[in-house]
């Protein structure tokens, strides 16, 4: 199958670029989210997919540390939880190459089931523990959410094809999200999202600055911060 885009942006730690999409209204105080995103690293050491919050009192990030682990952090009021994949990258996940993240939270569920990360539409939840039982509901924040950085970091590396659900997918949804590797318009999708930014040729436009990548659902475009090379988009 062709995917629906052969585009994403390509983004520079060392340039410290990122896309500010404000506050997504749809993750504060949230039971149950639904994130999928496509995701290409470049590098092991620390990388910060996407984040909510630049402080410490309320945070969600994904993202990665030293020795290739992956994590993914709430905090609450100060209180944290974190989720840990070790290995995820190149352990799990090979450098330069791409990969679907779907991450699931479901704040009805119990205990550890609340958070589950599934790699390229798999049925297993690839995080190997947790810091602690994850809570029934998301920050209540209206910090800005960012595609490329969170509290102290950046990204370096390929990012396409990001979409939040407020709800939680099932395994045949992400196996279909997978779609055998060639990501897909998402208009025709089972559920539409309530947030995607497809990070693409089509959605996405050079403003002599900066880029700007649209939300094509609600609005929710990411301005972008230090993206002044017009071949950001790869």
């Amino acid at each position: 199958k062709q995917p629906y885009s052969n585009y994403s942006f390509n983004f520079d730690q060392g340039a410290s670029d990122y896309f500010n999409c404000s506050n997504v209204s749809v993750l504060q105080n949230a039971s149950v989210i639904t994130w999928n995103l496509w995701v290409n690293f470049h590098t092991q050491d620390f990388n910060i997919i996407f984040g909510k919050a630049l402080n410490t009192t309320d945070v969600i990030q994904f993202y990665t540390w030293s020795a290739g682990k992956g994590y993914f952090w709430l905090k609450t009021a100060g209180s944290p939880v974190t989720a840990v994949i070790d290995p995820l990258v190149p352990g799990t996940v090979p450098l330069n190459e791409w990969a679907m993240f779907t991450i699931v939270f479901d704040g009805s569920q119990s205990g550890n089931d609340r958070l589950k990360i599934y790699l390229n539409g798999g049925a297993t939840n690839i995080i190997t523990s947790y810091s602690s039982t994850p809570p029934a509901t998301l920050p209540n924040t209206t910090d800005d959410f960012f595609i490329g950085r969170g509290y102290n970091g950046y990204f370096n590396g390929q990012i396409s094809n990001f979409a939040i659900w407020d709800s939680v997918l099932t395994n045949d949804d992400r196996i279909n999200l997978y779609n055998n590797g060639a990501p897909q318009d998402l208009n025709n999708f089972r559920i539409e999202p309530v947030n995607w930014w497809p990070l693409d040729e089509s959605s996405s436009y050079y403003g002599g600055t900066d880029w700007i990548t649209r939300d094509v659902k609600s609005g929710q475009d990411g301005d972008g911060a230090n993206t002044g090379n017009v071949d950001d988009l790869v």
